[in-house]
């Protein structure tokens, strides 16, 4: 999360690969699995791990001309420290932390592809569920790589307990669990929703997403990933 900035060998920065070109390259990989699966056993579930990061402005649209977004610069300044640490629903109208910018993007754009997939999915007649799950602020070595004002006051909140609703490692994975597992009628009705610990259907979550729809061309997303995999030999 929020690595410095930084090229894979496919020419892409590194945290839109790691958090969409990859998962989606995953997800078409198992794409006639999935569909067989449905159609034999009844029901398939795609869960992808997301952010809320994914709802805070950036641009006005995904920069899919631009994914890398080499363009941007800029550190944190001490209002997004403290906002991002004790008001996490503040959605904050500048970001000026280039890293942080890509990273939220990233998650952006797997939200949109999970309700895409959930869209395609229903037009199709399968019975395959999509979750976009945030698994909470969890207590890992998430923020490792950051190496700003922001990534250090993270580190420190988190490995003294400073950090509100931080949840262990174990917890932090219920959430995915239960979309993938649960019977629930919460979560078999919730596809394409979002979803927060513990396997709670976010409402403003979802709000959000249409939200960040409006401004949207899911289509256009799906089509430019596609180009960029087979750009790369896919």
């Amino acid at each position: 999360m929020a690595a410095p900035y930084a090229l894979t060998e496919d020419g892409y920065e590194t945290q839109w690969q790691t958090n969409y070109l990859a998962p989606f390259l995953l997800i078409k990989s198992l794409l006639p699995t999935m569909t067989s699966t449905a159609r034999h056993k009844g029901l398939a579930r795609i869960v992808n791990v997301v952010s809320d990061a994914a709802f805070v402005p950036i641009t006005p649209d995904l920069d899919l001309g631009n994914p890398n977004l080499d363009h941007l610069t800029g550190v944190m300044g001490p209002w997004y420290v403290w906002s991002s640490i004790y008001e996490p629903r503040i959605r904050v109208l500048k970001m000026p932390h280039a890293n942080r910018k890509r990273y939220c993007h990233s998650k952006m754009a797997m939200v949109l592809l999970t309700h895409h997939l959930h869209t395609l999915f229903t037009r199709d007649g399968l019975n395959i569920k999509t979750y976009s799950v945030h698994p909470g602020f969890v207590e890992t070595n998430l923020q490792a790589l950051d190496p700003t004002l922001l990534g250090k006051i993270v580190k420190f909140s988190v490995k003294w307990g400073l950090v509100p609703g931080k949840v262990s490692r174990e917890d932090g994975a219920k959430t995915t669990l239960a979309c993938a597992t649960s019977d629930d009628r919460q979560i078999l009705e919730g596809s394409g929703g979002f979803f927060r610990p513990f396997g709670q259907r976010d409402k403003q979550g979802d709000a959000l997403v249409e939200k960040v729809r409006e401004g949207q061309t899911e289509e256009k997303l799906w089509d430019a990933g596609e180009k960029m995999l087979r750009s790369s030999g896919f």
